[in-house]
């Protein structure tokens, strides 16, 4: 088409100008192309739409489907979303609250699936409505039906990758039925997918609990308490009567199906003491009982626990009602002034462990020790600082639950009696001999001595417990004081001599002649010195002899030897001397026994006619 642009300084209404033949170019041109592009629409096959479906799980479920997790495991409780996009801008998004399940167990352990899925087209509309799903208990017929809206037509329900408890399946109509298995108890969200009759598809995951029969939490076994309840479970196991009582119950997690009821099966709660009352209706998670019990004994009972289901849980518990506590202790027994004291006070019922007072008007250095029902009243080993005379003493205990006891007493302080150290003197000692002696005591405190010495000769010890060692180096007369300490530290001191001789010497050098078949005149062996037994003045030692002839012997007390020898010889007589502290001396006496005389010869005269016959 040609334009022919004619410049005019005025307008012709005769030719049309070059601004109308434009306008008319630009429409005829425009609708053809319209027509064109209206055209190719209908011919042309449509293309399918592009399509794109995300599943998101909150940040607390664990970031992705392959780690979905209960609520409550590693932060908030927030919802599970889904999100379905197609090419456009249209989005589906479900909101799932995951509070149907309990903490403790991640659904990719018990089967969801770990990828999203993608099938037919993504509609905006199409939404899965169920958020949760009720719980099913373990042995009980379970059903449930899948809820969707948005649809075109018909629904079809599916799991691309299994996901549901042992014994429970989907059909396509979204209907969840069967019966859970026995050890199938935990959470899971299976991941389900509904699709409508135009292809339209979109997916969710839906916490899904399995429970299995009630079961009540036993504190007893020093576990952690069920997380989600509340109060703490606690069944004491001892009261006394007349105090305030209390036990819990509650329901452990993944048992039973709410709403619970309590009873007791068999048995009985202590007299005072309610039966189990629900605390948190109408779910009834938490039961207790309280009271005051009115009297003693050992109860054992079984709680009781019904769930929804009819399905029934016990707990068998037992619990003591002890007496109150009572001090059985009536007397004290009496103290020495200045002498240390301890003494026993007891009781009897309560509940351990007790705490123990004592009070007076002079109680001095007096305390009592002890949380057991058995206490100690003592001055802790030091001397009791009260003087002689009665002292008022009250006794207290209060026990564990509260309850207290009391008694009033009497201490009786009298005087101690004198501390004395025996032996008054002390035995003496050879020089080069071991010593041996020992000291005693009596009075004071009547126990605990300890002993001390000064002015000990020269190689001899005493022990705190009050013997001597040693051997002294040196002959001498040696005072030696010595005191002695009682438990109540009491002490006593007396000054005794110590005499140190020499070991004892034999006298007697030489032995007189013997005869044989002849009584040998006796003979008193002499010595001197060492520490003999002396007797009304007389010293006496201890005396033996090897090396004698037959038919003599020596007293080894007196010292004598005599008897009669039988046969003649030279004899080596070994003579030993042995005082009191073990001196002793040893020498060779020579004895010569002589040989026996020959017998006599007798001479007769006899007379006959004078002649005269000797023989």
């Amino acid at each position: 088409m040609k334009v022919d642009v004619v410049e005019s300084s005025t307008w012709n209404p005769v030719k049309p100008s070059v601004w109308l033949r434009f306008r008319w170019w630009f429409l005829s041109g425009g609708l053809t192309l319209v027509a064109v592009i209206v055209l190719l629409a209908i011919v042309l096959p449509s293309s399918p739409k592009s399509q794109s479906t995300s599943t998101k799980v909150a940040s607390s479920l664990g970031g992705g489907p392959s780690a979905r997790s209960a609520s409550g495991v590693g932060g908030s409780s927030s919802s599970t979303t889904q999100s379905s996009t197609t090419s456009g801008s249209s989005t589906t998004s479900q909101s799932i609250d995951p509070s149907a399940v309990t903490s403790g167990t991640t659904f990719g352990q018990l089967g969801a699936p770990s990828s999203g899925f993608t099938s037919g087209q993504v509609s905006s509309a199409l939404a899965i409505t169920t958020t949760s799903l009720p719980p099913a208990e373990v042995g009980q017929p379970y059903s449930a039906n899948l809820q969707a809206a948005g649809a075109s037509g018909g629904v079809s329900w599916s799991l691309p990758s299994g996901g549901l408890p042992a014994g429970l399946s989907l059909s396509a109509s979204g209907a969840i039925a069967g019966t859970p298995a026995a050890g199938g108890a935990g959470a899971t969200a299976p991941l389900f997918v509904v699709t409508d009759s135009q292809g339209d598809t979109t997916e969710a995951a839906v916490p899904l609990a399995v429970v299995g029969a009630p079961v009540l939490y036993t504190p007893n076994l020093n576990l952690a308490n069920p997380p989600g309840f509340a109060p703490k479970a606690s069944v004491p196991a001892s009261v006394d009567i007349g105090a305030s009582y209390q036990a819990t119950w509650v329901i452990s997690e993944y048992s039973g199906v709410p709403n619970y009821s309590w009873s007791i099966a068999s048995g009985s709660l202590p007299p005072g003491v309610t039966n189990p009352k629900c605390t948190d209706a109408p779910q009834c998670l938490n039961a207790y009982s309280s009271g005051t019990p009115t009297s003693t004994g050992t109860f054992t009972f079984d709680v009781r626990v019904t769930d929804a289901h009819g399905v029934t849980g016990n707990q068998t518990d037992t619990v003591v009602v002890n007496p109150a506590p009572t001090i059985t202790t009536t007397s004290l027994p009496a103290a020495s002034a200045d002498n240390s004291y301890s003494t026993a006070v007891e009781l009897s019922g309560g509940t351990g462990p007790y705490s123990w007072s004592i009070s007076g008007p002079s109680l001095a250095n007096l305390s009592v020790t002890g949380t057991s029902a058995l206490a100690t009243i003592s001055t802790g080993g030091r001397a009791l600082s009260l003087a002689p005379g009665s002292y008022p003493v009250t006794v207290s205990v209060q026990d564990s639950e509260g309850l207290n006891s009391s008694v009033n007493l009497a201490l009786n302080v009298g005087s101690l009696p004198q501390l004395v150290i025996t032996p008054t003197s002390l035995p003496g000692a050879d020089q080069g001999v071991t010593y041996h002696a020992s000291l005693n005591a009596s009075g004071g405190s009547g126990s605990g001595y300890t002993w001390s010495a000064t002015g000990l000769p020269l190689g001899v010890g005493l022990a705190p417990t009050g013997s001597f060692s040693g051997s002294p180096t040196e002959t001498g007369s040696y005072p030696v004081t010595i005191t002695a300490t009682d438990g109540a530290g009491n002490t006593v001191s007396a000054t005794e001599t110590l005499l140190v001789a020499s070991p004892p010497t034999i006298l007697t050098t030489s032995l007189p002649l013997g005869t044989a078949t002849v009584a040998y005149s006796p003979v008193t062996l002499q010595a001197t010195g060492g520490v003999p037994n002396v007797i009304s003045g007389f010293s006496f030692y201890t005396w033996a002899a090897a090396g004698l002839p037959q038919g003599m012997s020596l007293d080894p007390n007196a010292g004598v030897l005599s008897g009669t020898p039988l046969s003649a010889g030279n004899f080596n007589v070994r003579v030993t001397v042995t005082d009191t502290v073990g001196g002793t001396q040893s020498i060779l006496l020579y004895l010569t026994v002589a040989s026996a005389p020959p017998p006599s010869t007798t001479t007769t005269t006899t007379t006959t006619g004078g002649n005269t016959n000797g023989g």
